[in-house]
Order: structure tokens, then C-alpha cells, then sequence
């Protein structure tokens, strides 16, 4: 090979390489698209769209692809437009958030990030990133907890105060000692929210409390206040029974601590907070 045709091949090799070098950075870092699952859609105006739906993080959108007869039709709809979307639930889900209650959410912990990543904006991923973040909590990880809420929180401002997210949300605030925000959260729940959003809200507030070594304050406006006002709220009230006992034993009321360790035993005997006794 002569000089001059040596002189071409080099350039065309280098023109070939950088042509190929932005694919190639491209492809590999492409994040892996989560499979369309079928379910509904339900839209803020009142009508259903039933399909394989895939959620779009980049578009903030939802493509649905619809059966019709022999042919498959693709709809987008935008976040704004939707007003609930259900698939059917992850099978290992119940199983997953017992594993975490009894102490072994390090096992669960990748099958729930699993999970969440697979159902992202399609309802399940909410509990799933809550019990993830309650093992990674238990675990010490408090930031890695926020973390997790957090990423939920950005696309969905109002579970910051609001749903499946808001408590465990605030527990890693707490643990990370952001107690304005904190506080402005759990208003906003208290004002906003059902019973089960301003019950867990109260218990949170009991906890802060509690911090401030006050709990006679923690009683009444948080643990006690729960256990008296929203005795429906079975999800939380093991919780409230729980501490407002050690509440009553931080103030030496030890016959009123026993009358909570009691109605806890009776009420929710297989509860955790139940097994903590």
C-alpha cells in the first residue's frame, strides 16, 4: 500500500469510528423500557381507555395500545388528562411487605425496587418504593429512604402529604432532620387528607414531639389524639397504641401505658407493633 492510499485508509477508518462512536454511546446508555401492562385508564373527564399501557417519564405521558379487531391502535394521553390508572396487582407484592414487617427487607428490598421500576406510574409502584424505603429505613439508610419518596414526590407533588407514600416520606424527614418541611407536610395532610392521611399524619407529629422530650404534648396532639379519634383507621392505630404506651411511661403513668399495651394486644395481636411488646 502506497503513502497516499495509506493516507485515505486512516482518514476513512477515523470517519467510520466517529460516525459509529455516538450510536454506539447512545444505545448503550438508552434505559431499559418497562413492558406494557394491560389495564385502564381512567380520564378526568370521566371515560375509560382499556389497553397494554406503558408510562413515558421523558413525555410525561401514557401510550395506550387498544385491540381493534385485527389491528392494534396506539393513543397517547397526558398525565393532566388522567385520573386513575389500575393494572392488576404484582403477585409477590403481600409477600414482599411481610418480608419487611418481619425484619427481612434486605432480602425483599431488590424484588420491591423490582417492582416499583416495572409499575412506575401505574399505581403499584407507590407501595412498593413505601416498603422499600421502610427496609432502607430500618436498614439506617435514611437518605437512601428520602431518596426513594422523593422521586415518587417529583412527578406527584401531593403524595408528599397525601396516599401510600406520605408516611414513610415523613419518616425520613424526620431522620434526616428536616423538620420544616416536615411540619408544613404534615398540615397540609392534617387539613387535606382522609382519616388515614390525618391519622398517620398525628402519629408523625407525636413522634417530633417525643423528640422535644414532651410527651404529654405527644399524647395530646398526636398519639392519643389518634387513638381516640380514629379508631377506624385499623392501619395505624397498632402504631398509636404502641407509642402513646411509651408516651404514658416517659410521664411514669404506668397503669395508663398497661391500658394501651392492652387494647394493642386484644385489638391487633398480630400486628409488629403487637410483637414490639
Amino acid at each position: 500500500m502506497n503513502k497516499t492510499k495509506c493516507q485515505l485508509f486512516k482518514a476513512a477508518l477515523i470517519a467510520m469510528t466517529m460516525a459509529l462512536a455516538p450510536a454506539a454511546t447512545a444505545q448503550q446508555a438508552a434505559p431499559r423500557q418497562a413492558p406494557a401492562l394491560p389495564g385502564i385508564i381512567q380520564l378526568k373527564s370521566g371515560a375509560e381507555v382499556k389497553g397494554a399501557i406503558r408510562w413515558m417519564p421523558q413525555a410525561r405521558k401514557y401510550t395506550i395500545s387498544i385491540r381493534k379487531g385485527e389491528q392494534t391502535l396506539t393513543q397517547d394521553i397526558a398525565l393532566a388528562d388522567v385520573a386513575k390508572v389500575t393494572v392488576q396487582k404484582p403477585e409477590r407484592l403481600d409477600a414482599l411487605i411481610a418480608a419487611v414487617k418481619a425484619g427481612k427487607g434486605a432480602q425483599a428490598a431488590p424484588h420491591l425496587e423490582a417492582i416499583a421500576r416495572q409499575y412506575a406510574m401505574l399505581g403499584w409502584d407507590e407501595p412498593a418504593t413505601r416498603w422499600l424505603a421502610k427496609a432502607k429505613l430500618d436498614s439506617g439508610d435514611a437518605a437512601g429512604a428520602l431518596a426513594l419518596c422523593e422521586a415518587i414526590v417529583k412527578v406527584k407533588p401531593a403524595a408528599a402529604y397525601l396516599g401510600e407514600i406520605a408516611p414513610i416520606y415523613w419518616a425520613a424527614l424526620r431522620k434526616t432532620d428536616k423538620k420544616a418541611e416536615l411540619t408544613k407536610l404534615l398540615g397540609k395532610a392534617i387539613a387535606n387528607g382522609g382519616e388515614e392521611d390525618s391519622a398517620a399524619a398525628l402519629i408523625i407529629r407525636g413522634d417530633l414531639l417525643m423528640d422535644e422530650k414532651k410527651p404529654f404534648d405527644a399524647l395530646k396532639d398526636g398519639y392519643l389524639r389518634t387513638v381516640l379519634l380514629y379508631e377506624r383507621c385499623h392501619e395505624v392505630q397498632p402504631e398509636a397504641l404502641y407509642k402513646a404506651a411509651k408516651a404514658f411511661e416517659a410521664l411514669s403513668k404506668n397503669a395508663d401505658a398497661q391500658k394501651m399495651r392492652d387494647q394493642l394486644r386484644k385489638r391487633y395481636p398480630k400486628s409488629e407493633y403487637a410483637g414490639k411488646l
